[in-house]
């Protein structure tokens, strides 16, 4: 085997590992865009979440940690993260309006809920990297290409 047709083969495979991973990032963001929309739309099971960890960053940036109880009572889950944004009015110990949505580790706002934003422009960003991805490799290249000639002997007759 030639230094050129292992370089060649290297190159397909990084550019196949490429695309796969985005492919992969892709459904991924598809399925919190999914989870964001239903909690947008109210659908889930509806409940308060008690405030027990307010975690922030340097930056000012806050995560909220809480157990997240069911209207009902039927269900109660511990250590779930607020998956919407939360002012700096909310304090350990608070009681939240939540909604869960299907096997989501999150709550989210129990009305108006804005985290499918996330999902969005994840995937909006992710399919324009796919889209350049395969202009460039290999659907460019395969466009360069010259034409296939005829060998049939077409003008032979």
């Amino acid at each position: 085997m030639s230094s050129g047709t292992v370089v060649r083969a290297l190159l397909v495979l990084s550019v196949v590992a490429v695309h796969a991973l985005l492919v992969i990032g892709i459904v991924t963001t598809m399925d919190v865009l999914r989870t964001g929309l239903d909690a947008a739309h109210g659908r889930g099971v509806h409940g308060t979440v008690h405030v027990d960890e307010r975690l922030c960053k340097n930056s000012g940036n806050c995560t909220l940690v809480g157990t997240f109880t069911s209207d009902d009572g039927t269900v109660r889950t511990p250590y779930q993260r607020w998956q919407d944004s939360a002012d700096d009015s909310v304090h350990v110990g608070d009681e939240l309006p939540g909604l869960v949505v299907g096997e989501s580790d999150g709550v989210y706002r129990a009305a108006g809920s804005r985290a499918w934003v996330v999902g969005a422009f994840g995937l909006a960003l992710l399919a324009a990297i796919e889209l350049v991805w395969l202009w460039f490799f290999p659907v460019r290249r395969l466009l360069d290409r010259p034409p296939l000639r005829d060998t049939r002997g077409a003008h032979a007759a």
